[in-house]
C-alpha cells in the first residue's frame, strides 16, 4: 500500500485532494481490495469488488482512485472508464428519482420569499440576509460566513465580506467550494431589506459559533443550502429561464451538466431536458 501512498502525495493536486484520496485508498484495501498491477485491467473482478457498495456515488469513488493510481502506472485503463461510465448512468438514474421526490416537497418561491419576509418583519435580520444571499445568489453554507464592514480597507484576502455602502452592499466571496476555477467573485446587492438588515446586524462576523450550528438556527422550513439552490432551479425551469439559470451556474460556482444532472428536479429518466 505505501507505494500507493507515495503515488498520491506526488501528485500536483491539493492537499485536500489528497487527503480524501489517501482516505479513499485505505478504505480500498481496508476491504480487502486486490489492487490490479498489471496490464490487464481486471475489471469484472473490480466490478465484483465494487458490487458490495450499494450507493453508485460510493463505487465511484473508489473505481476513480483506481482509475487515477493506474494512470499514475501508467497502466492501461479504457474499461475501467468504461466501468466508471455504467456506475455513473446508475448513479444518475437513482439520482432522478430522489430529485423527483424531492421536487414535490420543496416550496414554491413565492412561498419562500414569504417566509424571508416573516422573518425580516420579526427583526431576525441573519435570517433574512443568509437565505437571502441563498436565494439571489445560490451560494453555499461556506459563502454566508462573512464579516460585515463599512470600508473595503480591512478586506484580507481569502475572507468573505458584506460592506456597507450608502447605496448597496458589496458583497465578496473569496472563500467558496469552487474559488479554484471561478475565482473571486463580487455582487453588488441593492435590496432595501437586505441593506437594512445589514445595518441592524452591524460589523463584524455575522455568524457566532460553528458554522453548521448558527446556519441551522436560520433556516426557513429545515431547508438546506442544497434544498434552497433546487427550489431556485425548479422555479426558472418553470418559467424556462435560461438566463436565470445560466447566471446561477456562474454566481454558485457550478456547472451546467452538473445543475442539470445534481439540482433539477424536474429531471426525466430518459434525459435531464435541455432548456
Amino acid at each position: 500500500m505505501d507505494k500507493y501512498v507515495e503515488l498520491i502525495k506526488a501528485k500536483d493536486i491539493g492537499d485536500k485532494s489528497k487527503k480524501v484520496y489517501l482516505s479513499i485508498l485505505s478504505r480500498l484495501f481496508k476491504e480487502g481490495m486486490k489492487f490490479p498491477t498489471k496490464k490487464a485491467e481486471k475489471e469484472k473482478y473490480v466490478k465484483e469488488f465494487l458490487t458490495k457498495f450499494e450507493k453508485p456515488a460510493t463505487r465511484l469513488d473508489l473505481l476513480n482512485v483506481i482509475i487515477i493510481l493506474r494512470t499514475e502506472m501508467q497502466l492501461p485503463t479504457d474499461k475501467l472508464k468504461e466501468l466508471r461510465s455504467e456506475i455513473r448512468s446508475d448513479r444518475q438514474v437513482k439520482n432522478i428519482d430522489t430529485m423527483n421526490e424531492l421536487g414535490k416537497t420543496l416550496p414554491t418561491l413565492p412561498e419562500f420569499e414569504a417566509k424571508m419576509d416573516e422573518a425580516f418583519s420579526e427583526g431576525n435580520y441573519k435570517k433574512y440576509v443568509v437565505n437571502y444571499l441563498m436565494k439571489q445568489l445560490g451560494v453555499r453554507n461556506m459563502d454566508v460566513d462573512v464579516t460585515i464592514s463599512k470600508t473595503k480597507k480591512d478586506i484580507e484576502e481569502g475572507k468573505n465580506y458584506l460592506v456597507l455602502q450608502p447605496k448597496k452592499v458589496i458583497y465578496i466571496r473569496d472563500s467558496y467550494k469552487t474559488h479554484k476555477k471561478y475565482g473571486k467573485q463580487v455582487h453588488n446587492i441593492t435590496d432595501e431589506k437586505f441593506m437594512k438588515s445589514i445595518k441592524k446586524i452591524g460589523v463584524g462576523k455575522m455568524l457566532d459559533g460553528g458554522l453548521q450550528n448558527a446556519l441551522r438556527k436560520l433556516q426557513i422550513d429545515k431547508l438546506k443550502e442544497s434544498d434552497i439552490f433546487k427550489m431556485i432551479i425548479d422555479d426558472a425551469y418553470d418559467k424556462k429561464d435560461t438566463e436565470r439559470i445560466n447566471e446561477l451556474s456562474k454566481t454558485r460556482g457550478s456547472s451546467i451538466p452538473t445543475i442539470k444532472g445534481n439540482y433539477n428536479v424536474n429531471a426525466q429518466k430518459e434525459i435531464i431536458r435541455e432548456l
